[in-house]
């Protein structure tokens, strides 16, 4: 009999342990970060950029978002931690200034400079959502894009 009360509690700890995202209203289920299903659009980057050279590019040059390093440190993680960090201390100047709307579509940017395909859904910005987008980072085919590279920026205040 204690055999029979362990098999549900164990099931129970399982679930626990794997989490089951539970959807509002209105949400789609989490996709998972990948070159054939792209999670940001293309005029979403493209929006990102004009924020990113308004907003960004005075005291960060495009090469600072993209190689290795970068990768492991923003974008092995879920989405969320670059989108929070952005959102919550930048720009320097005026910290917590971007909207989340500005904020995702930099990230977006920064997600097509390190080679990432645009798709047809716009980055979310809300957090719980971007928590659950992983980036797959392939290191040969990810790094700047082409037209990031000829944005030039000024020295680090």
């Amino acid at each position: 009999m204690m055999v029979h009360a362990r098999v549900p509690l164990f099931l129970i700890l399982i679930v626990a342990l794997l989490g089951t995202p539970t959807l509002g209203a209105g949400q789609a289920p989490a996709r998972s970060a990948t070159a054939s299903n792209g999670f940001f659009t293309e005029a979403q980057a493209r929006q990102g950029r004009e924020v990113y050279t308004a907003e960004c590019v005075l005291c960060h040059a495009p090469r600072e978002f993209s190689g290795n390093v970068f990768q492991r440190r923003w974008l092995t993680p879920p989405v969320s931690g670059i989108f929070s960090h952005i959102l919550n201390t930048m720009p320097q100047d005026a910290p917590g200034s971007l909207s989340p709307t500005q904020v995702a579509s930099i990230v977006a940017y920064i997600l097509q400079m390190n080679g990432q395909p645009a798709g047809p859904t716009p980055l979310p910005t809300e957090i719980e959502r971007l928590a659950q987008i992983r980036v797959s980072v392939d290191s040969g085919e990810a790094g700047a894009a082409s037209d990031a590279a000829s944005t030039r920026a000024a020295p680090r205040r």
